[in-house]
């Protein structure tokens, strides 16, 4: 006769228990929601980059809902957008050039030429000045060729 075999028992896991708690993924997800970059959601979840990068490796699903949760504040911010738009003219306009193509400037505006300024007093005055520093550096000049000579 043959003895009865033992089921086998389940192999438990070893190691530390995960960080990745219920309340950590939480965290993670309001951070996420707020527009924290990876490394902001981390130290508010209080976990390392590692960890959270490791838990997307493992969990595809959350690493495509943390980046759906990314997009939140634009979604809030568009809805924004529309209901001013809606309801005043400047929000409108504000839609209507950044939006619409038709709407959006169609080229840039440059300006140029020159400004002249006249003043006839310093103009001489610098005139007078130039022509006496002219002469003595002339005279220098010529004062230094003939002690060569």
């Amino acid at each position: 006769m043959s003895t009865p075999r033992k089921p086998k028992r389940e192999h438990k896991k070893s190691g530390p228990p995960t960080v990745m708690t219920p309340d950590v993924l939480q965290k993670l997800e309001d951070a996420f929601t707020n527009a924290f970059t990876d490394e902001m959601a981390c130290l508010y979840a209080g976990i390392s980059e590692s960890t959270l990068y490791l838990y997307c490796e493992q969990n595809p699903k959350f690493s495509e809902r943390k980046e759906k949760l990314k997009l939140s504040p634009n979604l809030a911010a568009q809805r924004r957008l529309v209901e001013d738009a809606a309801g005043s003219i400047g929000g409108a306009r504000w839609w209507a050039e950044r939006r619409m193509h038709e709407f959006m400037p169609k080229g840039k505006v440059e300006l140029s030429g020159r400004i002249e300024t006249q003043d006839v007093t310093a103009n001489e005055a610098a005139k007078a000045v130039a022509t006496e520093y002219e002469g003595k550096l002339r005279e220098t000049i010529v004062q230094g060729r003939k002690k060569k000579a």
